[in-house]
């Protein structure tokens, strides 16, 4: 058997989830474990990431923040957390109110400093190893191909592994390992189109504190919202077949439906910004814990993944944590599948409430504000309510 160090669990990847499950099962077991749980957070770089999505955080994430003891992750962003109160939705000059539930509101930041403060409560957590490494393979038991470690080379290319009773595999949507946990699946991710984003300087949106979504004749629909220092983000969704020059789309068959108000800053930001792009995949959850690998299972958009439109992505995936880690601190053997087994198929069935309902809603308003049909989401049809300004 290779060398190398061992853990009660290994958690690969330290984006939303990994950190966040990895300071949830410390937390929760410490004082319940006759020996606390050792677990190593694995990740490929531990410097700020630099991302366009992921930078709205809906209140039922907020709640499971609460839940899992980590809500002093947004306070300890300071001025890069913002609370938003609910969706304006419109079309032209018009447009409805969605306000959150009373008591609740949505918070918009900076996503790299989300994530060093996630990686920071985890570094802080009882007997958890934060490792900066790139995990390269799984390793199985030769007899029983359970999977009980993975493998990550050492500075300069030299074998290196790392092994534990559970691995977690939060690798994200171009997971390495998926399949190899999971073996044949009912369905691969599916590449549904794009975002471009683009940062704009002193806009003034028509309902301060609202996410502004804007239903477009002819394409696809476009977020704003405020982030932190001033600036204003603008999602726009590309459908497959994107626009050979995507300023020039913007410029000509976006800016022009959108609100007066808002369309100097951005031409003007486009003229001085980048404007970049990422893809989007959906892909169903499955049913883990009966054909699957031993050892081994996956979280987080490794395992289920949705329109980004709702923002509901991190959402999912802390509710996910909080339902995972709860089920997970009363197993006392790790190494025991039988009872990991059990966890997972009890987690699947509890995780659907908010998951399907998450799932659903992304891919319904997908389909509604992007028709090419103005009668379907005409808003004449809807009684306009005059948004409240805060």
């Amino acid at each position: 058997m290779l060398s190398g160090s061992s853990y009660d669990v290994l958690i690969v990847g330290a984006g939303i989830a990994g950190p966040a499950l990895a300071y949830g099962l410390a937390t929760k077991t410490y004082n319940k474990r006759n020996a606390p749980l050792r677990i190593a957070l694995l990740e490929r770089s531990l410097s700020k990431p630099d991302r366009i999505v992921a930078e709205m955080l809906q209140p039922g994430g907020v709640t499971a923040l609460k839940t899992l003891g980590l809500e002093s992750c947004l306070g300890e962003l300071g001025s890069v957390s913002l609370s938003l109160l609910g969706y304006h939705v419109l079309r032209g000059e018009q447009g409805i109110c969605a306000l959150f539930p009373e008591g609740h509101v949505a918070k918009a930041f900076d996503h790299g400093a989300f994530i060093m403060a996630l990686r920071d409560r985890a570094r802080q957590a009882p007997n958890i190893d934060v490792i900066e490494t790139t995990v390269t393979g799984l390793i199985e038991d030769k007899d029983t191909h359970r999977v009980i470690g993975v493998l990550a080379p050492k500075a300069g290319g030299q074998p290196g592994s790392y092994f534990a009773v559970l691995i977690v595999l939060a690798d994200g949507s171009l997971s390495k390992f998926r399949t190899a946990v999971l073996g044949d699946m009912p369905y691969e991710p599916l590449q549904k189109s794009y975002l471009a984003g683009l940062i704009v300087k002193d806009l003034k949106l028509p309902t301060p504190k609202y996410a502004t979504m804007a239903v477009l004749k002819g394409a696809g629909p476009v977020i704003l919202f405020e982030l932190p220092n001033n600036e204003y983000r603008m999602l726009v969704e590309l459908k497959q077949q994107q626009p050979p020059d995507l300023k020039k789309h913007i410029m000509r068959d976006i800016v022009p439906q959108l609100p007066s108000s808002v369309r100097a800053p951005i031409l003007n930001a486009l003229e001085k910004s980048r404007v970049r792009r990422v893809p989007h995949h959906y892909l169903p959850p499955i049913k883990q814990g009966e054909s699957s690998k031993a050892g081994a299972f996956p979280l987080g958009d490794s395992l289920n993944m949705r329109h980004p439109l709702t923002v509901g992505g991190m959402t999912v995936a802390l509710n996910d944590v909080v339902i995972l880690s709860d089920l997970l601190a009363h197993i006392e053997n790790f190494g025991n599948w039988d009872e990991i087994s059990a966890v997972l198929r009890k987690w699947h069935h509890m995780r659907k409430p908010l998951a399907s309902t998450i799932n659903t809603m992304s891919m319904s308003w997908a389909g509604i504000f992007a028709a090419e049909d103005t009668s379907i989401f005409s808003i004449k049809s809807l009684k306009v309510y005059d948004c409240p300004c805060t």
